[in-house]
């Protein structure tokens, strides 16, 4: 009790100095793997064979946060470095993708999914999604490179689609007096401007980049829902959201159930008997279960990080796999 107390009081001191000097201090990186500590969250006596839980959770981007210490790895570097660990640990036998996300940037989530289907096809072990409360568009996405998708009763998942927000101030500007001069080196280069109208030449060109991402998000559900057609997944494709038992009719997802459920299905398609529960954490990010895990990580307070989320989607320029309402 007393080391702690120290500890704390130390923390409070730096926080405190850092604070009054405008100084900037790094601590240890999250992009370090080996900073990872393996947790076991539930154990299984005389079992060796571990199912390892990675929680995906919040917006799907490659872009890092600042905190008032250090940046924060994305969700792309955090994937990467788990799977990284996981490769060199022969007692890793299947692993539980927990999701809880309305999706987010395209690119992101094709590189997450690469990312997935590579290291499945390396390690020969197979991966389930666990869906949370939102698991849509990117995330479901993302989920066409596991095994088996199980839905929680409750998930929201679906949303095939892209989208591409881009605002107009140009009506704001003229009642306010403000006039905006843009030079450029040709007709397409500020495609997409908040200072004036999109023009029905550059709605068309836009237009052809979404339907080429959309073929790319339909070419990927085609690959991993093989009793679905073309045909039936076009009638399901039109960006709306399904509940769980939906998605099951529909053939988005094999089953509704629980983590137990998710477990089962890794012990069933890895063909082992038993397996402790395993996470990987860094020691300033403990979590306490697996749903704890699976919560939304927007807002996460305590003593060595603050992270405020990041810029909602919808108010960046791009392309983007994301349930937006």
């Amino acid at each position: 009790m007393r080391s702690r107390a120290l500890l704390s009081a130390l923390v409070v001191v730096v926080v405190a100095s850092c604070l009054l000097t405008s100084c900037s201090l790094k601590l240890p990186s999250q992009g370090d793997r080996y900073m990872l500590e393996e947790r076991v969250v539930r154990h299984v006596k005389g079992a060796d064979n571990k199912i390892l839980v990675i929680p995906l959770s919040g917006e799907v981007t490659s872009s890092s946060e600042s905190g008032i210490f250090s940046s924060e790895a994305n969700m792309v570097e955090e994937l990467g470095m788990q799977l990284d660990r996981a490769r060199n640990d022969d007692d890793v036998k299947g692993v539980i993708l927990s999701i809880n996300s309305p999706g987010g940037e395209v690119t992101a989530s094709e590189i997450i999914y690469h990312k997935i289907s590579k290291f499945k096809k390396e390690k020969g072990i197979p991966v389930v999604v666990l869906m949370g409360n939102v698991a849509a568009s990117g995330a479901y996405y993302i989920s066409m490179a596991a095994d088996e998708i199980v839905a929680h009763p409750s998930t929201i998942t679906g949303s095939i689609g892209v989208i591409s927000v881009f605002m107009n101030f140009k009506g704001l500007m003229d009642k306010i007096g403000v006039e905006a001069v843009t030079l450029k080196t040709g007709k397409m280069k500020d495609v997409g401007s908040s200072v004036r109208p999109m023009t029905e030449d550059e709605q068309e060109y836009i237009n052809v980049i979404l339907k080429e991402m959309y073929e790319l998000f339909l070419d990927r559900v085609l690959s991993s829902r093989k009793e679905l057609t073309r045909d039936q997944l076009l009638t399901l494709a039109d960006g709306r959201v399904f509940t769980a038992k939906q998605a099951l009719e529909a053939k988005l997802v094999d089953k509704i159930g629980f983590f137990d459920d998710a477990v089962s299905s890794v012990r069933r398609l890895a063909n082992v008997e038993s397996c402790s529960i395993v996470a990987y954490e860094w020691p300033w990010n403990r979590k306490y279960d697996v749903y704890s895990m699976m919560s939304p990580g927007a807002v996460d307070i305590n003593l060595l990080k603050v992270n405020f989320g990041s810029l909602g989607a919808s108010a960046r320029p791009g392309f983007y796999y994301l349930w937006a309402h």
